[in-house]
């Protein structure tokens, strides 16, 4: 492995453990048990959503301050949107009002696109 590949991995790690702590602040707010195995596949190479000079920590921080009860809300009235039970809610949705071409781009190669309009309509965002 060289230095680059390291250096890529490192920032993957403390990007999840960031995401991580940002999340375990929102678990009071969440209203059921979320599935590790879906976040875990969701979050593989999530570093690609955010730019290098971003503080991702702070930017979650702050979407969850200004948004955590209607992400409670959501999740509580539209139990029919899975995502709205799992952690990277807060990812999905603060991408979908910030970076919202790069979201689409991440979502296509995991999940179909359908999914992340239903999520998007539910928070009243069109894509």
């Amino acid at each position: 492995m060289d230095d680059s590949t390291l250096k890529d991995m490192l920032f993957e790690i403390q990007l999840r453990i960031m995401c991580q702590t940002v999340w375990s602040e929102l678990a009071h707010v969440l209203p059921c048990k979320y599935d590790i195995e879906m976040s875990q596949y969701f979050l593989n190479e999530v570093d690609s959503l955010y730019d290098s000079d971003e503080n991702v920590l702070e930017t979650l921080k702050n979407f969850i301050k200004a948004n955590g009860e209607d992400i409670y809300a959501k999740a509580e009235e539209r139990p029919d949107v899975l995502f709205f039970a799992q952690p990277e809610i807060v990812v999905i949705l603060e991408r979908l009002e910030n970076k919202r071409f790069k979201l689409i781009e991440y979502w296509e190669k995991r999940y179909p696109v359908e999914q992340l309009e239903h999520i998007a309509n539910a928070w009243g965002i069109s894509l």
